[in-house]
């Protein structure tokens, strides 16, 4: 079946030396070259050799410029100047910015953390480790145990929003305080790489279906187009009753911050058709804990444990590029199927699963959410 990745002018270096030498052969036995002209040394074949070069190269860059004519092929550049033709303009990366926890022994007085404080997490397993500046100043009032100062991310990117816990180290010292870490919640607004390509040609593509307003499309571009948010389900199927659509909204860490949603039902409310009841509201989490049993045929027992946590985990993530791995979306099931196809590597003969047993069901609402992986190995 012929494809737009895989058209008449897709031809290789090989083919194209065949033709110039039927060509060339047509031409002689013409009497348009000389006959005892050899095709295969001396200057002649030096020419050819260089002319199919030169053919294969050209058609090479006339299939990519063939690719980039299409939207949802294009890259780079041209991407750009498609979205830019229907008003579309990538998502640029931001800083986290979240609140602390920063705790003191010596309760007695009043203690202040200035603006430009820095924090840091621990390094993580890559050896890397992320810093948060204060942004305002924060008193700690006679008698209060604990400051909670705002911060913003050093560099922009969503490796800044890091778990519970994580941030443990007071860079620069803080007189009079002897701790700090982030809580639960503690991200007021979630920090972004750039926009993907993929995630550019997704909005190129909905710019379009959603022109006639009428469709759950039209809600999804609405809902995509608001920063912080990665993925987005539409229920269209009357969830509330008559005339209701819900927005289940994904940011970058699962469930998103308050502010994303307050900015898509403010988007909504300001585009939605006149009789719609169209509400957005955050995913549920729904943690589930992986254990299982590997039988190994070879290999280093540690580092096939390790890749196949990591890849597990890599389900949590929409951008992951491990190959093989379909990342969790809104509202889908998590089937053994799943987790036997992201587990899976050629050293591993079978597994056990010992939980879960059976597929996980997902409600409306939820995502489901690998939070935490527990493996044991032997060979066989």
């Amino acid at each position: 079946m012929t494809t737009i990745e895989n058209t008449r002018i897709d031809k290789s270096l090989d083919d194209i030396r065949q033709d110039l030498y039927t060509n060339i052969s047509q031409f002689q036995t013409s009497g348009n070259l000389p006959k005892k002209l050899s095709l295969f040394d001396g200057v002649l074949r030096g020419m050819v050799e260089l002319t199919a070069w030169g053919l294969y190269q050209l058609y090479g860059y006339l299939k990519f410029k063939l690719l980039q004519a299409f939207p949802h092929l294009s890259t780079g550049v041209d991407l750009l100047q498609h979205c830019e033709s229907v008003g579309l303009v990538p998502k640029p990366a931001s800083k986290t910015e979240g609140v602390l926890k920063v705790t003191r022994i010596d309760t007695v007085g009043v203690k202040t953390i200035p603006v430009g404080k820095i924090f840091k997490t621990r390094k993580d397993s890559q050896g890397q480790e992320y810093r948060y500046i204060s942004t305002e100043e924060h008193i700690c009032q006679d008698g209060e145990a604990h400051a909670f100062p705002k911060v913003e991310a050093e560099s922009p990117g969503r490796a800044y929003n890091v778990s519970v816990g994580s941030i443990t180290e007071i860079v620069t010292p803080v007189s009079g305080f002897d701790s700090v870490t982030n809580e639960s919640d503690w991200i007021t607004a979630e920090g972004h790489d750039e926009e993907s390509e993929d995630s550019l040609k997704t909005r190129y593509i909905l710019q379009w279906k959603a022109v006639s307003e009428t469709n759950d499309a039209y809600y999804e571009k609405i809902a995509r187009d608001i920063d912080g948010v990665v993925d987005v389900f539409i229920d269209d199927q009357h969830p509330r009753g008559q005339a209701t659509v819900d927005i289940i909204i994904r940011g970058e860490n699962g469930a998103p911050p308050g502010s994303v949603i307050t900015n898509v039902q403010a988007a909504i409310d300001t585009n939605s058709r006149q009789f719609d009841d169209v509400r957005a509201f955050p995913i549920t989490v729904v943690n589930q804990p992986l254990e299982l049993h590997l039988y190994l045929t070879s290999g280093d027992m540690e580092n096939i444990i390790a890749e196949v946590r990591e890849r597990l985990f890599a389900l949590n993530d929409p951008l992951t590029t491990k190959e093989g791995v379909a990342p969790l979306q809104i509202r889908q099931n998590l089937t053994l199927d799943t987790l036997i196809v992201a587990a899976k590597l050629r050293e591993v003969n079978k597994i056990d699963w010992i939980s879960p047993t059976v597929d996980v069901v997902a409600g409306n609402m939820e995502l489901i959410n690998i939070s935490s992986v527990t493996i044991t190995a032997e060979f066989v």
